[in-house]
């Protein structure tokens, strides 16, 4: 469903006319620029899905207008093909669509009004009112990294309620649960074939193991769980920037050139992917760990240093104990150190049209990537956390 807003810049007075797509989470924000001054302009929208109905808020710099404008179509959950951004009576998303057939053989549909009507975001692994299910457990996994485990516990209900999970209100099941709905489909393999590695590595060397599983959770579950938490709030926080693409992440689909993401809200996303590269990386210790076990060294023991020695190693270089182990090493490959250091550098900037571009400290020359490359780099990353904290997960349960 596409809805018709009409609105004023309060920069420039120059009329628009939105055309948004109602998504699938109960809020979505949109940063674009006006077509006159250039200035940013973000509005909200709320969706009422039990009510069917809509509230535009008027967020920043725009108020609401009366006639016609230029228009601008708002997508939250899909990339703008270029060239139909600011034209009416298209449909964009019809194009994603064509994307997406190849790879859903029957795609799930569900009554309405008497008619059929086919689900594609559910069949692609989207999550209705995602956003929604991680207030909840955002609040009872706080509290229960505080102690307070009995409180975090009426939160943990309050996610069943809005998610179908269906098992015991747990946190570590749940985290898992919410973790695996974000990695599905096309992510799922990243946690699928580690987990039958570690599953190799415990019955082949099962003394060393569970020393390696004494270690982890001593020393590195507490803070990695911090993190975590961390990193999924930032994410969360600015959901509405990487869920334009967060499709194509999921089904490890690529995005064509020829796309641009209707929002640009860079000043809040630009730190994110630097950050968690940090969060990432971090963990790859316990790849490092297992990588270790699986070539039949004890698990603080690498080829040519100690475990204590490891940790102290550039991040970057992190994964190269691992990367001949094909089920770890696709953990790393979306890691750009580049990236990382320009956004950590303040080496990193955005122009008016939606270009990225980004140099590593010190050197002249700047690189450059479109804004929806940028968020889908993004996503790529954050999944890949997904897939790694549910591999600790399942470790903490041994």
């Amino acid at each position: 469903m596409i809805l018709r807003y009409y609105i004023k810049c309060c920069t420039c007075d120059t009329p628009h006319t939105l055309r948004i797509s109602v998504g699938h989470n109960t809020s979505q924000d949109h940063t674009f620029r006006c077509v006159k001054c250039e200035e940013e302009i973000k509005v909200q929208m709320n969706v009422d899905f039990e009510n069917v109905s809509t509230e535009l808020k008027y967020i920043e710099n725009c108020e609401i207008g009366y006639q016609e404008g230029t228009v601008t179509n708002l997508d939250a959950e899909l990339p703008i093909p270029s060239g139909q951004l600011n034209q009416d009576q298209s449909f964009p998303w019809m194009n994603c669509v064509r994307d997406f057939l190849p790879l859903v053989d029957k795609p799930p549909t569900h009554q309405t009004k008497g008619r059929k009507v086919t689900d594609m975001h559910s069949a692609l692994g989207g999550v209705f009112a995602v956003s929604k299910a991680w207030v909840p457990l955002k609040k009872a996994w706080s509290l229960a990294l505080n102690g307070k485990t009995d409180l975090a516990g009426k939160f943990l209900k309050e996610y069943k309620d809005f998610s179908n999970y269906q098992e015991d209100i747990e946190l570590d099941s749940i985290l898992f649960h919410f973790s695996s709905m974000l990695i599905h489909p096309g992510k799922r393999h990243l946690f699928d074939n580690a987990a039958i590695e570690i599953e190799r590595i415990n019955k082949s060397h099962p003394q060393e193991f569970a020393d390696f599983v004494s270690y982890y959770k001593n020393d590195l579950f507490v803070g990695h769980r911090k993190k975590y938490l961390e990193v999924y709030t930032n994410y969360f926080k600015n959901f509405a920037e990487y869920d334009q693409v967060l499709l194509y992440s999921k089904n490890d689909k690529k995005i064509d050139g020829s796309y641009q993401t209707s929002s640009i809200d860079f000043k809040h996303t630009k730190m994110f992917y630097g950050d968690a590269f940090e969060v990432l990386t971090a963990s790859f210790t316990v790849l490092a760990c297992l990588s270790n076990l699986s070539k039949g060294r004890a698990y603080d023991t690498f080829e040519t240093m100690k475990l204590s020695k490891y940790i102290t190693i550039n991040k970057a270089n992190r994964s190269n104990p691992f990367k001949d182990i094909n089920c770890f090493s696709r953990f790393s490959d979306c890691i750009d150190s580049q990236i990382r250091n320009a956004s950590h550098h303040n080496s990193i900037k955005i122009d008016t049209r939606g270009v990225v571009s980004y140099r590593s400290p010190g050197s002249a020359n700047w690189k450059q990537m479109p804004y929806i490359k940028y968020l889908y780099m993004c996503n790529e990353i954050m999944l890949s956390i997904c897939a790694l904290h549910m591999i600790e997960l399942l470790i903490a349960y041994e």
